[in-house]
């Protein structure tokens, strides 16, 4: 077992790879509208994040393809970028899994497959824990991820997948901020994304095949929420005792759309 951490001045860690074993993971999907929140010298645009045409895992930003323009004044051609950050805390640490005949899913990098039932890859978050139990509180040993765009956007939306457990090796437990105004649960899930109520699966044994079932998704919908240019997410395990695996689990964020302003001022 090998690891790779290379981490940013700020301690971010940018790009981790972590051979292991057996896994599971969740999906984020984004869509966007444009209301009149950008300046009125510049045309609005819809954006959408195509992960395996738009990012550069050795840099861990994606360049957003602009779809349609729409109001009035200039059109500009500034990038719209998202970069993905990643800090471990606790006894938590970057994953990877070989699986036959599909490919190597790994930490912040693309996954070979589409994920669920989407029809898309996605972005991969994958974690496992440095030794053999998480101890408590659990939550303390998890992993933050920033979706950090380069400039406000609005009416974002994604979708995050594969958010379910495995007995023994791990319970998926999911946390957003801001939380969305709205959001459609997978028929295998529950919560409401918060701290308290985090989203996870409604039993603790409950394995969804990443790439073709759908019913550990969370579609987020920030439609008429304020401009932001930052969303983490908090991803940790609350399976107690002695873990099969390490731990090691995993869930994606697919169909980023959203709407900003074409350009900067």
């Amino acid at each position: 077992m090998t690891e790779l951490d290379v981490r940013d001045s700020s301690g971010l860690s940018r790009r981790t790879v972590v051979r292991g074993a057996a896994w599971s993971v969740p999906v984020v999907s984004m869509a966007a509208t444009a209301p009149a929140f950008a300046s009125s010298t510049c045309k609005d645009g819809a954006y959408q994040v195509r992960w395996s045409l738009d990012y550069d895992g050795a840099t861990d930003v994606a360049t957003a393809n602009r779809t349609t323009t729409s109001g009035t004044g200039t059109t500009g051609n500034a990038a719209l970028t998202l970069t993905v950050l990643s800090t471990f805390n606790g006894r938590m640490q970057a994953g990877s899994a070989n699986v036959q005949n599909v490919g190597t899913y790994s930490n912040l990098n693309v996954s070979p497959a589409n994920i669920g039932g989407l029809g898309q890859r996605g972005l991969t978050i994958m974690q496992r824990c440095r030794d053999t139990s998480l101890g408590t509180p659990r939550r303390n040993n998890n992993q933050v991820i920033t979706l950090k765009f380069n400039r406000p956007v609005w009416d974002l939306k994604f979708t995050l997948t594969d958010i379910d457990s495995n007995s023994g090796q791990y319970q998926d437990r999911i946390e957003i901020s801001p939380v969305p105004p709205k959001f459609t649960l997978g028929g295998a899930m529950q919560g409401s994304g918060t701290q308290a109520s985090p989203w996870s699966p409604k039993t603790t044994n409950l394995d969804q095949d990443p790439v073709s079932e759908g019913g550990g998704n969370v579609v987020l919908d920030y439609t008429g929420a304020a401009p932001a240019a930052e969303y983490t997410i908090t991803y940790w395990n609350d399976q107690s005792g002695t873990l099969t695996s390490n731990g090691l689990q995993g869930v994606f964020v697919s169909n980023v759309t959203c709407a900003a302003e074409t350009c900067t001022v």
